[in-house]
């Protein structure tokens, strides 16, 4: 037998040998097996961890940076606010469908991230287009089927950027643009004409630098006149709502035997686009405008008149039609309110803050007869959301 021969066969067993070792060592490593469950016995090991894993997540807010914690039972569904008033009822039904503030804020983003409008795809608004000079902005319509004609005038002298916009029990808001220097004639013809109460005013009338509104008040004399109107100031009577100034004017028309007295109300805390830390304001002012109303209709108005206005004046509406519909989804409060003011309610803030609104007036009417402190907790963390955001 060869050399070369006998060298071949060494190295075949050699290799043979190290192939039986190999697989000993992977045998072996197969009996170290951390795991040495049945596939059903790790399905249930894993079934039960994420559930677990589920149960710590939910008992406590989504928000991360939220002190306030919610218990279990809450966010399943459990909440008990007071089954006999269907305010309660609602209430308890958006505290369920949507545990947190930041949950609820991103319905409205997502519904505008959907939902798209332009002048050409929105339902008809007509008349503004032929009142170039009387709209604040161009991008803000106002819809014909709503809109304040001017009684006392002409067709082709009727108009002005302002919208009906009626609650279910039927008190009546005038949802408008701020008045500017060629509409303001128009503006006081629409106060006396409808015989209004009631001025609610949410902007200053400079913000950022930026003019968001004409003086339209006798600010530094005791009265000034706009065409044939003459607005007088008559007192300041003292308020104890945050940010809001009350004065009250008079109203006279040349010509016109009789004169109305109108209470203007200014709110200087609600920044554009954005909502006030706390609900407690704006609902007493609601409440107040609600029982000085004298049956006529109140006017809101903020710069475009479609967020802070719109805003405050669903408020009250969404209010009301939860009555009616204790399972109402809170977009539909804004879906609904928009066909009377387009494109009312502008931002997620202004949404979650209307809803915060409507949970405040109903714990302070004492509809909420169970567990008030959830109610409180939940609304506290709103406030906590839109201090970290930085816009109050």
């Amino acid at each position: 037998m060869s050399a070369r021969s006998t060298h071949r066969r060494r190295g075949s067993a050699k290799a043979n040998a190290t192939i039986e070792k190999t697989k000993t060592e992977a045998d072996r490593s197969k009996i170290r097996s951390p795991s040495r469950r049945s596939p059903r016995r790790e399905g249930r090991w894993l079934n039960k961890r994420a559930k677990l894993r589920l149960l710590k997540k939910s008992s406590k807010r989504i928000d991360k940076n939220n002190t306030q914690d919610m218990t279990t039972d809450e966010v399943l569904g459990t909440i008990d606010l007071g089954s006999t008033d269907s305010r309660a009822k609602w209430v308890a039904f958006v505290m369920t469908e949507y545990p947190t503030v930041k949950k609820l804020m991103t319905l409205f983003s997502d519904f505008r991230k959907k939902k798209t409008s332009t002048i050409k795809s929105a339902p008809k608004s007509s008349t503004m287009l032929r009142f170039g000079d009387r709209n604040r902005y161009e991008d803000i319509l106002c819809l014909d089927a709503t809109r304040v004609i001017l009684k006392e005038r002409p067709p082709e002298n009727d108009y002005i950027h302002a919208s009906w916009m009626r609650m279910p029990d039927s008190m009546a808001y005038i949802c408008t643009q701020a008045p500017m220097k060629s509409t303001m004639e128009d503006f006081w013809h629409m106060i006396f004409t409808e015989k209004v109460s009631m001025i609610i005013m949410l902007c200053s009338y400079t913000e950022d630098n930026m003019s968001k509104c004409d003086v339209y008040l006798p600010e530094t004399t005791d009265s000034a006149t706009y065409g044939p109107y003459k607005v007088t100031k008559k007192s300041s009577p003292s308020i104890n709502i945050e940010s809001v100034k009350h004065r009250v004017f008079e109203v006279q028309k040349t010509g016109s035997p009789g004169t109305i007295t109108v209470s203007h109300f200014i709110h200087s805390g609600w920044l554009d686009h954005f909502a006030p830390k706390s609900p407690g304001g704006i609902v007493q002012l609601l409440k107040l405008a609600r029982e000085k109303s004298n049956n006529c209709p109140v006017v809101v108005h903020c710069s475009a008149g479609i967020g802070r206005s719109a805003t405050f004046i669903a408020i009250d509406y969404g209010s009301q039609r939860v009555k009616e519909m204790p399972t109402l989804n809170p977009l539909d409060i804004v879906k609904e309110v928009r066909l009377m003011r387009h494109q009312s309610v502008q931002s997620y803030f202004q949404f979650g803050f209307m809803i915060m609104c409507i949970f405040d007036l109903f714990l302070q009417d004492g509809v909420i007869t169970k567990n008030p402190q959830a109610v409180s907790r939940y609304i506290s963390g709103y406030t906590q959301f839109v201090v970290r955001k930085g816009k109050t």
